[in-house]
């Protein structure tokens, strides 16, 4: 996982998420795979909608396992276990050696988002609906671009 944190003085990417109003929790034929969704989200132009992308960039913005356990208790209030567990915890593990400087699986995927933000952090995984509402909502999405067209 990259994080960039501070100036960085020549980005031409961006990414911002838009969280839809819309309450549509249907997801009783949804299977949670990674790779069917991004799990990298730097250059662009991307406008991603689907589910496995907005639940991969939340897992990536997960700094600790307290942050897993919240994007867990979400997912759960709306899918089955059987619909999200394998790479769920599949992803998290990478995740976590990434965190931890500690990559020793080398099938884990390559994941970041480019220029993330602290305060995109912080309003996902302190406002539980918000959360929700941003991976469930069939409005939300993740707009990746440059500034290079």
């Amino acid at each position: 996982m990259k994080i960039r944190k501070g100036f960085v003085s020549n980005s031409s990417s961006s990414s911002f998420i838009v969280i839809g109003t819309n309450v549509d929790y249907d997801y009783t034929n949804y299977e949670y795979d990674l790779y069917h969704g991004e799990y990298e989200f730097g250059w662009g132009p991307d406008m991603l909608d689907d589910i496995t992308s907005r639940i991969n960039w939340v897992m990536i913005l997960a700094k600790n396992e307290q942050d897993f356990d919240l994007i867990e208790k979400v997912l759960s209030s709306v899918l089955s276990k059987t619909q999200y567990k394998k790479d769920f915890n599949r992803f998290k593990k990478c995740l976590l050696q990434d965190i931890n400087n500690e990559r020793q699986d080398k099938s884990c995927p390559y994941a970041y988002i480019d220029h993330q933000s602290k305060s995109d952090t912080e309003n996902l995984f302190l406002d539980e609906d918000k959360m929700k509402k941003f991976i469930f909502n069939t409005d939300s999405y993740i707009k990746v671009d440059n500034d290079n067209h």
